[in-house]
């Protein structure tokens, strides 16, 4: 009895033993287990700070310690840090939410200046409806809170490229209304020089709208001078032959009356007067001393561009036997700081494409060839200035949406523009978008262009 007794007792000794062991096991299991977690959540809240401090700084760049948006930023690198802020928000230090708040408002306030540039367009070459000077001065200061300067660039080019639109819109507007209104009034006021230039203003025309509104009055205008001219043509054709009968048949005791007979030279345009600024004549070159001036620096051209470096003004020059005369307006000339010599004029610009500029490689045989279209050898050509003159070996017009409406001029490694884009480059005439207009209307390429 003793010994089962005893046995009894040992069998519960080692029972307790047993369990106690595994109670101990389990704390040990559990306290890892709790470790683990900790340490696995501490883990896990220190990368994703770190993922995404780096997620947003790497969309940053650093220059003279200003921090901004660097060029490219991918639309789907910000959808990520949108995803992630919304999933780990809370394991997110304050250091942090405010980096991802501050990158979202960066790249939000820059995308939302590309739209409002993109709701200034009507298609690719007009400007919408509404658009004015004032809205486009408040997008003008907008734009300068972008710190990034190619992208700033980039939206400051498209917005100039408009504002020289709305310009030369309103310019053309007001004059192609101010010549209907004479046409309305009494059609015989036509003349070549204003038909023609209202013909140059309707294509300069960037807004639909406007377009609309004149397309049928410039088309009436056209055809009544047309009509008009002819009348004129056969009015003048039986005057003259009348004249030469009269003169015929007039008997030898009447004294000799010199017959008003018209010589048609081919060219049909009236000589227009100067109704843009009659006082221009004032102070402005003589025949004499035009004539002088360009035979001094050997001209011989029949017709070319003159520019009047002491009075300021520029103009068509004709020459008549061996006399040269103005012919048609003298515009005024806002600034010039091109030298005095002889040029020629190597193209008219009216609103070039993305793809459209000028060969400045001294070296090449092209140079000073524009083009709308690159040459295989300069189609990868790259540089972003603004002055065509530091440019090489390609000047791309669209880094300079001043040049979008102006005239190339040359001579031998020297190239300038007449223009009434403001620009500080050198070698450039600047006149109003009145005057370019009248200017590109009335030269072509290849023809002189000498600053005396």
């Amino acid at each position: 009895m003793e010994t089962e007794a005893m046995s009894t007792r040992q069998a519960k000794s080692l029972s307790r033993k047993k369990h106690q062991k595994k109670i101990k096991r389990i704390i040990l299991w559990s306290l890892f287990a709790l470790v683990a977690v900790t340490l696995g959540s501490a883990a896990g809240w220190g990368y994703t700070n770190v993922h995404i401090r780096h997620k947003v700084e790497a969309q940053y760049a650093t220059v003279d310690r200003q921090r901004f948006l660097k060029t490219n930023v991918a639309a789907h690198t910000i959808q990520r840090v949108r995803t992630d802020q919304a999933h780990w928000s809370w394991l997110l230090t304050p250091t942090n939410r405010q980096k991802v708040k501050q990158l979202l408002q960066d790249y939000t306030a820059r995308q939302q200046r590309d739209h409002d540039l993109d709701r200034l367009m009507d298609g690719k070459n007009y400007y919408r409806d509404g658009v004015n000077v004032a809205q486009l001065n408040r997008l003008d200061q907008r734009l300068l809170k972008e710190k990034n300067q190619t992208v700033y660039q980039r939206q400051k080019n498209r917005l100039d490229t408009v504002q020289v639109w709305v310009a030369q819109t309103n310019d053309g507007n007001q004059f192609i209304g101010q010549v209907y209104q004479t046409f309305q009034q009494d059609k015989q006021q036509l003349t070549q020089e204003k038909v023609s230039e209202a013909d140059v203003y309707y294509r300069l025309l960037k807004n639909r709208k406007i377009i609309a509104h004149w397309r049928q009055p410039i088309k009436a205008m056209d055809a009544s001078f047309t009509e008009l001219q002819k009348e004129k043509n056969q009015n003048q054709a039986a005057a003259d032959k009348k004249a030469i009968e009269d003169f015929k048949n007039a008997p030898l005791t009447v004294p000799y009356t010199p017959a008003k007979v018209t010589i048609d030279s081919g060219n049909s345009r009236d000589e227009p007067t100067n109704d843009r600024n009659p006082s221009s004549s004032s102070g402005s070159v003589s025949s004499n001393a035009l004539t002088q001036a360009l035979n001094d620096a050997g001209i011989t051209a029949s017709r070319l561009l003159v520019l009047d470096s002491d009075a300021n003004s520029i103009f068509i020059a004709q020459r008549s036997g061996s006399v040269y005369n103005v012919s048609g307006s003298r515009y005024s000339v806002v600034n010039n700081n091109l030298d005095t010599g002889t040029y020629r004029i190597r193209a008219t610009i009216q609103s070039p494409g993305a793809d459209a500029g000028v060969i400045t490689d001294p070296d090449s045989s092209q140079f000073g060839t524009y083009f709308t279209t690159p040459p295989s050898q300069y189609q990868d050509a790259d540089n972003s200035t603004s002055d065509f003159n530091s440019a090489t070996p390609v000047f791309w017009l669209k880094n300079q949406p001043a040049l979008s409406s102006s005239i190339l001029v040359a001579s031998g490694g020297q190239l300038g523009f007449i223009t009434s884009g403001s620009l500080s480059s050198e070698n450039v005439v600047r006149v109003s978008s009145s005057s370019i207009s009248g200017l590109i209307g009335a030269v072509n390429s290849g023809m002189v262009f000498a600053v005396i």
